[in-house]
């Protein structure tokens, strides 16, 4: 019964084929080079296998008639690389770094057998790369520990798509309608596309990421393309995102972090100080009329308390071995919470509420290498995000019943399964599920009235007002190695 179901998965995935012989999958890479003996003539049938050094999984590959050989598909990381050939001494290179995206050239010069013993490099090779024409730059493990971060186009949450502005001419969209990223020569985000572990988390109807995606302490690394990329990337005609998350490895790693601030370390609002000018008599107010009746007298700076506000975030990642080399587990949780005063401005006065965001992301995976030639990966995802006292294309001339408020629901699921099917062919199929629920209301049922100063009161016209997109990803991904290059 096993076999049974195990081939009518493959019947079923097979029905969803798209052949693709020079394909770089989203979230691998590829070693390639030529084996050779001490003259230079090439070696051929030479083993040649890249294990990675955290989990232990190893991919093997024979070297061709031309002494080349490719290994695609390789979970970014660093790696030991060896190769065994009949007549010669073994060699191997260890710390071998790949970052998403990569095609690095890796070439050996084999020994005789019995003239030497196996020569073993223990520092990394310096790699090139010479069979790749697209302009991209690698946001590393080291970045992403080190470089600072904000919230992003999504939520509340630091984002990592955020440290994609240290690629040249990566910039962020200035001009109000978004807070997205623009890759160069783009003129908004809509050509943008985000993959995540090789699933498109793209928004389908209107533009930008449907959800941050994974939270910054899960990701691994990720690839920033601007230009001249592959034509598998053909929903693309701005800035194309690469990224990997983290897995399980043979020890058991993790962090964990919290963070709090207040008002104390934030400077009110100019028109929260001051107020604005009364329309009868065009001068400031009093500090009794201008300043929160709750606030007055306490916290005081220039006559008013500084405006509420609050952050509280936390979060920690943990992973290790179910079963060492082969069965590994990763998880992933991350809370924030923040009240930001919104000043609103109706009939020329001003008052100040708070905006509460509350951004939650959780997520679990598996990574199984099933035989030395299978490997699966399995990965659930959720980010939930609350938003209230929210200005819906409006200007803040609105009364506090005007205001709505926003609750967005993401869940996904993503299933990889990477075979090689011969020494120089390789197949990753994927499957993605994918649903996106939004719900916006507003704060009152009264209807709603725009007054002669344009002042706005009542229910907003936007609301209420929803969406449910439930999307599903089939990817196969058939590569076929000859020679040098897949």
């Amino acid at each position: 019964m096993k076999r049974l179901a195990f081939i009518s998965l493959l019947a079923l995935l097979c029905c969803f084929i798209s052949l693709n012989l020079a394909a770089q999958s989203a979230s691998t890479a590829t070693i390639v080079g030529q084996v050779v003996d001490p003259q230079g003539a090439v070696v051929t049938g030479a083993k040649v296998t890249a294990t990675n050094q955290a989990t232990g999984v190893g991919r093997s590959t024979n070297t061709t008639s031309s002494g080349n050989y490719a290994i695609p598909n390789l979970t970014p990381g660093s790696y030991t690389v060896k190769v065994d050939a009949k007549g010669f001494a073994p060699g191997s290179v260890k710390d071998i770094t790949l970052n998403v995206g990569d095609q690095r050239d890796l070439g050996f010069k084999l020994n005789i057998a019995g003239s030497t013993e196996s020569v073993e490099v223990t520092t990394a090779a310096p790699l090139i790369e010479t069979t790749k024409t697209d302009v991209s730059t690698a946001v590393t493990d080291l970045d992403m520990q080190r470089l600072p971060t904000i919230a992003g186009a999504g939520g509340s949450v630091n984002d990592y798509a955020q440290l994609a502005l240290t690629a040249p001419g990566v910039k962020q969209d200035t001009s109000g309608l978004t807070t997205d990223l623009i890759a160069p020569g783009s003129i908004n985000n809509r050509g943008n596309l985000y993959n995540v572990d090789g699933a498109n988390i793209t928004d389908q109807l209107v533009s930008g990421r449907d959800s941050t995606g994974a939270s910054i302490d899960e990701v691994q690394e990720f690839q920033v393309i601007t230009n001249n990329y592959n034509a598998e990337y053909g929903q693309a005609s701005g800035l194309v995102m690469n990224v990997v998350t983290k897995s399980g490895t043979n020890g058991v790693h993790g962090e964990g972090h919290m963070y709090f601030r207040g008002r104390n370390l934030a400077a009110s609002d100019p028109f929260y100080n001051n107020g604005f000018l009364d329309p009868t008599t065009g001068l400031v107010p009093s500090t009794e009329t201008r300043c929160p009746a709750s606030d007055f007298g306490t916290n005081n700076i220039d006559g008013c308390a500084r405006a509420p506000f609050h952050r509280k975030e936390g979060g920690f990642t943990v992973g290790g071995p179910f079963i060492k080399d082969r069965l590994f587990w990763f998880t992933s949780y991350e809370l924030s919470r923040q009240g930001l005063p919104l000043t609103l401005t109706p009939f020329g006065s001003a008052i100040t509420v708070d905006q509460p965001v509350n951004n939650l992301l959780y997520s679990g995976k598996i990574d199984y290498k099933v035989s030395q030639n299978n490997t699966l990966s399995m990965r659930y995802a959720v980010d939930r995000f609350r938003s209230s006292n929210v200005i819906v294309q409006t200007g803040t001339n609105v009364t506090p019943d005007d205001l709505t408020a926003s609750t967005i629901n993401n869940a996904s699921f993503n299933v990889g399964f990477i075979s090689s099917l011969t020494p120089t062919v390789v197949n990753e199929a994927r499957f993605v599920f994918y649903r996106f629920i939004t719900t916006t209301s507003d704060n009152t049922t009264a209807p709603g009235i725009i007054h002669p100063d344009g002042t706005q009161t009542g229910a907003d016209f936007c609301c209420p007002q929803g969406g449910l997109q439930k999307r599903y990803q089939y990817i196969d991904n058939l590569t076929w190695t000859h020679g040098k290059h897949t």
